[in-house]
């Protein structure tokens, strides 16, 4: 083979190897989010990166063989140039300039390039990859049917890896969505309190007991209206006794229907009682699904010492809200 055709396929099997080597580099680092919401948009390159970026055993089964046949072809074509330039002192002079070839343009260049321009590259690097991938690919399922043997090894540890991530990642890919201009800040505010809400218990929305605004049992209809009026709400709590003896609780619309019929029994909505250190979130849920508007905060004794209402943990959500009554 004459020493050009060699030439060639030295620097085709470098080019080769350091496509591969930039495509693992780019498929790595692209913003998934940013690619999904491509994908989401059409684009097939977005599509088939993280076709490839969920299935890493093929993925980098695909890049180790590739890689590695460009290495061993460009070494192989290199010293046989070499060999036939220099003699016996060929393989010194072919080692001497693989090594720093191979790192630098093989490895090192490849690999800064894609990494700066990772999104764009992995798009559109899939689709030479997959060609490439078709091409070799008695060789790279040889090598996948390894790499699924060990994945099968340390699938229940793969596993609580992928589906375990910590509230500060979660926090970090919304603002990082914000800033990429995937979402609006409106979003990421309300999912970033969402995700804050599940480690508040009761005691962190609660108003004291000292704080809560009752109105006695005994009292007569109109100090009933009275008290809804001048205290502005739209429900108070109803104790008989004792403040700590919450008997259930008034909403204004059943004292209106009573006031205006002149006649009828006061209607008590049934307290809903819970611990001080239950979640909000579950609190959210139950007030839903009980239909009810408040709730009366008891501690480890069963001692009442506050409560909180439905408006009270929306506001965690949206901010502060002005209803008709208060």
């Amino acid at each position: 083979m004459s020493d050009q055709a060699l030439g060639i396929i030295a620097l085709a099997a470098l080019a080769l190897s350091a496509f591969f080597s930039g495509c693992e580099t780019a498929l790595i680092s692209a913003d998934r989010i940013r690619l999904r919401h491509l994908a989401v948009s059409g684009n097939p390159g977005a599509k088939l990166a993280l076709s490839y970026i969920h299935d890493p055993g093929h993925f980098l089964s695909a890049v180790l063989v590739g890689t590695n046949l460009g290495n061993i072809g460009c070494a192989a074509s290199f010293t046989a140039l070499a060999v036939h330039q220099f003699g016996d002192a060929g393989v010194t002079v072919a080692t001497v300039v693989l090594v720093p070839m191979i790192l630098i343009f093989g490895e090192i260049l490849p690999k800064g390039i894609f990494l700066y321009y990772a999104d764009k590259a992995a798009i559109i690097s899939v689709f030479p990859l997959r060609v490439l991938s078709f091409v070799l690919y008695p060789v790279i399922m040889l090598f996948s049917v390894f790499t699924d043997a060990v994945m099968n090894l340390l699938r229940a540890r793969t596993r609580k890896k992928q589906m375990s991530m910590t509230m500060e990642e979660l926090l970090f890919h919304l603002e990082h969505s914000e800033e990429a201009g995937l979402i609006e800040r409106e979003t990421k505010t309300l999912a970033s309190r969402a995700l804050r809400l599940r480690k508040l218990k009761a005691r962190d929305v609660m108003v004291p007991l000292e704080s809560v605004v009752m109105i006695p049992q005994s009292i007569e209809i109109n100090d009933y209206m009275e008290a809804l009026a001048r205290e502005d709400y739209s429900r108070l709590p109803v104790y008989q006794g004792q403040r700590e003896n919450i008997v259930g609780i008034l909403s204004i619309h059943n004292a209106l229907k009573v006031a205006t019929r002149r006649a009828g029994r006061l209607h008590l909505e049934v307290p809903y009682f819970i611990p001080l250190d239950f979640p909000i979130a579950e609190v959210l849920f139950k007030m839903k699904d009980q239909g009810c508007h408040m709730a009366i905060i008891r501690d480890e004794s069963g001692r009442i010492v506050g409560m909180t209402t439905l408006e009270d943990i929306i506001e965690r959500l949206v901010g502060e809200i002005e209803d008709e009554f208060h």
